[in-house]
Order: structure tokens, then C-alpha cells, then sequence
């Protein structure tokens, strides 16, 4: 049985029509899930972004912490113990921030901010771990 060319020709061209009706929805369905994704920001290894309610500041030691109820997680960077909301934590607060901030005003706020683990902080609970180093009220 002998197959014109043309015959070869519309068969092909056939096959083609049908693969390109067949990946065109599939393209445009993935062109919508890559638009709809949002990238979200990657945090520096042992750095945890969340917002929490301050509920009061105390000294220790020669260190200032604060307790606080955390009312969001935003991110985690690598090497970092999760954080449960509506939970109540102690962090301790970097020199530099209490330089900046006054930490009494912001009892019974709530702020967005960042912190990092604490190395060698081996005998400490898992909340005096993590100090707190920046803070973003915007």
C-alpha cells in the first residue's frame, strides 16, 4: 500500500493541529498558576520574621526580653524551631534595638519583627534562643 504525499502531509499536519488544540489549554492554564503564585522572600538562615503582641519587658542577667504572644509566623529561614501562634514566648532584645525603640511603648502592641537564633544557647528554653533584632511597624 503506497501513501501519497500528500496524504503523509495531511496526516501529519493532522497530528500536529490535534497536539497543538490539546497543549494550548494546558499552556494557558500554566501561564495563570505561574502569574497567581507569589514568590515570597527568603530569610538568612537562623532568622524567623513574625508579628507578636509585646505583653511587658524585664531584665535579667545584664540582658532586657520582653514576653510576647505571637499572632503570626511570616517566614523562617533555615535551622530555625518552629513557633506556635497565639503562644506566649521570652526573647531576648538586641542592645541596638533598645537604643532605637523604646520597648515599654510598645506593651500591648502589636509589631512585626525579626530574630535569630542564638548560637550556643544549648541550657536555654527554646524562646530564649531567639533574640529579637529588627523591627518594621509599616
Amino acid at each position: 500500500m503506497k501513501l501519497s504525499k500528500f496524504g503523509i502531509f495531511a496526516g501529519l499536519l493532522f497530528c500536529l493541529l490535534l497536539e497543538q488544540c490539546c497543549t494550548t489549554q494546558d499552556g494557558i492554564k500554566e501561564k495563570n498558576d505561574i502569574q497567581n503564585v507569589r514568590i515570597k522572600k527568603t530569610l538568612p538562615n537562623g532568622m524567623v520574621e513574625l508579628s507578636c503582641t509585646i505583653i511587658k519587658t524585664f531584665e535579667q542577667g545584664g540582658r532586657e526580653y520582653c514576653t510576647a504572644k505571637i499572632f503570626k509566623v511570616h517566614g523562617y529561614g533555615n535551622s530555625v524551631r518552629a513557633l506556635a501562634e497565639d503562644s506566649i514566648y521570652e526573647f531576648e532584645i538586641d542592645k541596638k534595638l533598645l537604643k532605637e525603640h523604646n520597648f515599654n511603648s510598645y506593651i500591648e502592641k502589636t509589631i512585626r519583627c525579626k530574630l535569630i537564633n542564638l548560637p550556643g544557647a544549648m541550657k536555654q528554653s527554646i524562646s530564649n534562643k531567639l533574640k529579637i533584632v529588627s523591627i518594621n511597624n509599616s
